[in-house]
């Protein structure tokens, strides 16, 4: 199965990444399945057992890992195929461009059921483990405040600050290097962050929560090694850069 964050968890996720701004809580509380074309409605909306087209979701994180903490079941269908289950804050009308909060593809469409069928999703079988983009690495710690975010808990909030890292991953030390603070919008110009730098070969760019030491939070690598020599003087130069958000 494959996982894909709605368009407005997605961009709150990435916000948080970058800026630390405050994600709204988590709106993933009801889930549903559906077709390619649009949620799947039972064979009677007031049959006995029935839940009102979809089913309230609590959520557990461990180890950077978000699951469903409770077992899911969906009586009375129709005979079609299932090609997602959708998890949202309501249920929605008529189709899935109501930007859900999580929408999970189950690659191979679920066999088509007998009228009248239930579908059974067992605790745990629903997972979200988030991932970066190609080229964007996120940190242990920062995978497990995202899924501490989706089981319900506040994601920590605070300044965010670009740092770079040598072939190894180790920060840069020495010259006049010093972590800057990354600010909230692009820049209408590409700034000078760094200058005077000791020799060094950097490869990535970094995100911390903090000035000196704190947590890393992710990683860009770069499109090539970047040589310093020593005492070069020289100008690194920032430029505004999109970090995406996935699960």
């Amino acid at each position: 199965m494959s996982t894909e964050l709605g368009s407005t968890a997605s961009t709150e996720m990435s916000e948080w990444l970058v800026y630390g701004t405050v994600p709204s809580a988590w709106g993933g509380a009801v889930a549903y399945l559906a077709t390619g074309a649009g949620p799947i409605v039972p064979v009677s909306v007031y049959g006995a057992g029935h839940y009102d087209n979809s089913v309230a979701v609590t959520w557990d994180s461990t180890s950077g890992v978000a699951s469903n903490d409770n077992p899911i079941q969906f009586d009375l269908l129709t005979s079609e195929e299932v090609q997602y289950v959708v998890v949202d804050d309501v249920y929605p009308p008529d189709d899935l461009v109501s930007d859900p909060w999580l929408l999970i593809d189950v690659t191979a469409p679920l066999p088509t059921p007998d009228q009248g069928d239930t579908v059974f999703i067992d605790a745990g079988d629903l997972s979200v483990a988030p991932s970066g983009v190609a080229g964007v690495t996120l940190s242990a710690y920062a995978a497990d405040k995202l899924c501490d975010w989706i089981a319900g808990a506040a994601a920590p909030f605070g300044s965010r600050y670009a740092a770079l890292l040598d072939t190894t991953g180790t920060e840069v030390v020495g010259g006049s290097y010093a972590r800057q603070a990354i600010t909230v919008g692009s820049p209408v110009a590409p700034r000078d962050l760094w200058r005077t730098l000791p020799s060094v070969t950097v490869r990535y760019l970094a995100v911390f929560d903090a000035l000196t030491v704190g947590n890393e939070i992710l990683r860009v690598q770069l499109g090539g090694d970047l040589v310093v020599p020593i005492d070069d003087g020289v100008s690194i130069v920032y430029v505004a850069a999109t970090v995406e958000g996935a699960a």
